[in-house]
């Protein structure tokens, strides 16, 4: 359920505030259902809610994933509010709230937050069935990019160090949605 404050936010098209509330709402909620409802909901209203990944780094260091990383790309979303750092914050959140995530599965439903309706009572089949969900949308996503870049590099017949690293970070990110849907079977 959206919260007024949020609805509110949208309608009077306050996109960084939006944006805010929605990267918020990734954090209160590790399972993402609040997430989903209100960009979901922002993005019928917002056209200009998403903007073009800005190419910068990403940790996809799974080894590093914590919560200081978790904040620092919470920080970085707010700035290039792209369905790229969006996938990724999703993922990093996965490891570094895995405790948070499961305590969620297992206790009783939280008070309603600011921004939404607070934790749905969700079980873990359908959390690892969401997670399997988004890790396809993330290898789908991954997929495109390969082949924009081999269309890119198609019409150019070579291959440039920039070029090297867009097939790296992408065939990274299908590494990375693979492993995520093969573990949440």
């Amino acid at each position: 359920m959206l919260s007024q404050e949020f609805i509110s936010a949208v309608r009077s098209g306050n996109l960084l505030r939006v944006r805010i509330m929605l990267k918020d709402s990734l954090v209160i909620d590790p399972t993402f259902k609040q997430f989903n409802e209100m960009f979901n909901y922002a993005r019928q209203t917002m056209a200009q809610l998403l903007v073009l990944y800005d190419g910068g780094a990403l940790e996809n260091d799974r080894s590093r994933w914590n919560k200081d990383v978790m904040n620092t790309e919470l920080i970085e979303i707010v700035n290039n509010f792209s369905q790229e750092r969006i996938d990724h914050v999703k993922q990093v959140i996965r490891v570094a709230l895995k405790d948070e995530i499961r305590r969620a599965n297992t206790a009783p439903p939280a008070q309603p937050s600011a921004y939404g309706g607070g934790y749905p009572s969700t079980s873990g089949e359908q959390i690892k069935a969401e997670m399997r969900r988004q890790a396809l949308n993330r290898l789908t996503s991954g997929g495109r990019e390969v082949s924009v870049i081999m269309n890119v590099v198609a019409k150019k017949r070579s291959l440039n160090s920039d070029d090297i690293q867009k097939m790296k970070n992408a065939a990274n990110k299908i590494l990375a949605a693979v492993r995520d849907y093969e573990n949440n079977r």
